[in-house]
C-alpha cells in the first residue's frame, strides 16, 4: 500500500477505520476478501472490495456485490 499511505493509515487504525471496513473469510477461517462501505450522501456509497487473488476469475463477482447490495 505503498502508493496510497491515506488508506493504508485508515486500514490499520481502528478509530479511522469505523464500521465501515470488513473482512471475509473461508470455511478455514483465512481471509478471502474484504470490502468497505462509505456512505457519502443519501444517494451515494462508496464501494471498495477485493478478493484473494486466487479466488479471482470464478465468477464470485456478482454474487459478491449483490452481498454488499443488501447491506445498504
Amino acid at each position: 500500500m505503498e502508493n496510497d499511505p491515506e488508506d493504508f493509515e485508515e486500514i490499520i487504525t481502528p478509530r479511522l477505520r469505523a464500521n465501515k471496513n470488513y473482512q471475509i473469510l473461508d470455511d478455514k477461517d483465512e481471509l478471502a476478501g474484504y470490502f468497505c462501505l462509505d456512505r457519502l450522501s443519501e444517494e451515494k456509497v462508496e464501494v471498495g472490495l477485493g478478493l484473494r487473488p486466487n479466488l479471482t476469475g470464478r465468477g464470485l463477482g456478482l454474487n459478491f456485490v449483490k452481498e454488499l447490495k443488501s447491506l445498504y
